[in-house]
């Protein structure tokens, strides 16, 4: 592996080791404004806009197949899995991507988004959300522990309840447009998170034990 760069607060942003899957050295392209919480790693071809909070313990690799791509207000929390295979790739313009993430979307903790995957613009991810071969369109909710797979397209503007596994195109289809009480949801989290994200890269030493 190439030389690896440790941020002043404790992440890592890393070249991807060259194999056959990857065979040239990539390092990440991330945009000013972007916070990487600490023990956070960002391995190989993944491009930051900013702004984009990410949080702890989440790893962001870009070591086995196409590019990511992670839009501008972003939140991403702590304990994330976000990979991609050179064989699973989505076609966006003339770039295959492993993961796209068009920006304005809401990542929460322990989920695993494994490519090819793209989530559209405002779109809200609960806790624990697995989602792998399956592109979201813009103003989704999909709510805690929800699994989305099987190539299926979740259209725009759809609420995937808690727990729910989704594998089958007929059901994506049939979901419900997202009630009115949780259209504010990603909205608000973004809101806090960008608030949140502004102080951590304002403060001197960003975290301080007493």
């Amino acid at each position: 592996m190439g030389s690896s760069i440790l941020n002043n607060n404790g992440s890592l942003l890393a070249y991807n080791p060259v194999t056959t899957n990857r065979q040239y050295l990539n390092s990440s392209k991330v945009s000013r404004d972007v916070y990487i919480g600490s023990s956070s790693l960002v391995i190989g071809d993944v491009i930051i806009k900013s702004p984009v909070y990410i949080g702890f313990n989440s790893v962001i690799g870009a070591d086995m197949g196409s590019s990511f791509f992670i839009g501008a207000h972003t939140n991403i929390h702590d304990n994330c899995q976000i990979h991609g295979l050179s064989s699973r790739y989505i076609r966006i313009g003339n770039t295959s991507w492993g993961v796209f993430i068009d920006g304005e979307v809401s990542v929460l903790r322990g989920c695993i988004i494994n490519g090819y995957c793209r989530i559209g613009k405002n779109t809200f991810v609960g806790q624990m959300v697995t989602i792998s071969n399956a592109q979201i369109k813009p103003n989704c909710v999909i709510m805690h522990g929800a699994n989305i797979t099987g190539g299926i397209v979740i259209p725009e503007g759809r609420f995937v309840k808690s727990g729910m596994n989704l594998f089958k195109q007929r059901d994506a289809d049939n979901l419900p447009i997202v009630p009115s009480e949780y259209r504010l949801l990603n909205p608000d989290t973004i809101r806090g998170y960008m608030e949140l994200m502004e102080e951590y890269l304002t403060s001197d030493s960003n975290i301080r034990i007493k």
